[in-house]
């Protein structure tokens, strides 16, 4: 572990900012599914100028089964994209709240970091300035 940052016990709410989370997810997943569907609509198009009706109107069962295995994977992305996201926006709110509170009382220590945590190098960073910070006291 590095000696710049104090570890910290694990967050129990994956949501911890809800709105900026749920809208990456949003936007991702949108993404996706637009790709899905603009993928979809080009293959159907294309398959029906070159087969004949009856082995398209055939398809439709395989066309079903792939819109729903996909809606399926994106909703497992969706779950993975949490957590990732709760990895790099999960600590902000903390982090946020003791510098405040660093600020007001003009008392600087090292900020701690989760081992997962993404913005661990980052806070590492921090520290560094905080060190600074309390040798030129």
């Amino acid at each position: 572990m590095n000696k710049q940052t104090t570890e910290l016990p694990r967050r129990k709410n994956l949501l911890v900012e809800k709105s900026m989370q749920l809208e990456l997810i949003a936007i991702i997943t949108g993404t996706f599914i637009a790709m899905m569907l603009l993928t979809l609509f080009n293959f159907t198009s294309f398959l029906s100028t070159i087969l004949p009706n009856a082995a398209i109107v055939s398809s439709r069962e395989r066309i079903i089964i792939f819109i729903v295995s996909t809606f399926l994977i994106i909703g497992i992305a969706a779950v993975f994209l949490l957590v990732y996201t709760h990895r790099i926006i999960g600590p902000l709110p903390r982090l946020e709240r003791e510098i405040r509170n660093m600020v007001e009382a003009k008392k600087y220590h090292n900020l701690g970091v989760r081992e997962k945590d993404k913005l661990k190098s980052f806070i590492s960073t921090i520290n560094l300035l905080i060190k600074e910070i309390n040798e030129k006291k």
